[in-house]
């Protein structure tokens, strides 16, 4: 079975990436994937929070939030 990765975008919205997050990680396929969380400087602790919940992603906390294009 090939690898594959995902990148998902959080800003303040812990509840949506929870979901979304454990969907992932619960699928049965985590030895084949590589999920990354990059949260962009959520002032309500919501990165911080993911990448507690969720010790086996990368998360990425982002210093400034430069908007999801940049």
């Amino acid at each position: 079975m090939k690898k594959f990765s995902i990148v998902m975008v959080n800003y303040c919205s812990y509840e949506d990436a929870y979901v979304c997050v454990n969907s992932i990680v619960s699928s049965g396929v985590a030895e084949y994937q590589d999920l990354t969380i990059v949260d962009n400087n959520s002032p309500d602790g919501s990165g911080i929070a993911l990448a507690e919940r969720f010790p086996e992603c990368n998360v990425v906390l982002s210093e400034n939030n430069e908007g999801y294009g940049s």
